[in-house]
C-alpha cells in the first residue's frame, strides 16, 4: 500500500547505555532503527547512535520530546534531529 504521509525522523547521539536507549524509544515509539557508529564532535570521537523512524509529520514534537529526553539523558550538549518526508512501501 502506498503512503505519502510519513516522514522519516532521524535522532543523533552519542552512544551511551543501550538498554536505556531502548526503553526511551520504546516509550514513544513502537518501532525505530538503531544503528552505532563513529562520529566526531569537536576534534574528539566518540561512538555515536543514530535513530531512525518513520511516523507522521506531526509526530515531530513527540520525536523532540525523546530528544531531549535522551539528551537529559545521557548528558550531551547537544542532540541532533531532522526531518525529510518519504514515500513508505509496505511490502
Amino acid at each position: 500500500m502506498l503512503n505519502l504521509e510519513p516522514t522519516k525522523f532521524t535522532i543523533y547521539t552519542e552512544r551511551h547505555n543501550d538498554l536505556q536507549l531502548q526503553e526511551l524509544v520504546n516509550r514513544y515509539f513502537d518501532g525505530a532503527t538503531i544503528n552505532y557508529g563513529h562520529g566526531l564532535w569537536k576534534g574528539e570521537t566518540e561512538i555515536s547512535a543514530t535513530i531512525t523512524i518513520l511516523a507522521r509529520h506531526a509526530d515531530l514534537q513527540t520525536v523532540v520530546n525523546l530528544a531531549g529526553d535522551i539528551k537529559h539523558v545521557t548528558g550531551q550538549q547537544s542532540v541532533i534531529v531532522t526531518a525529510e518526508p518519504v514515500t513508505r512501501i509496505d511490502v
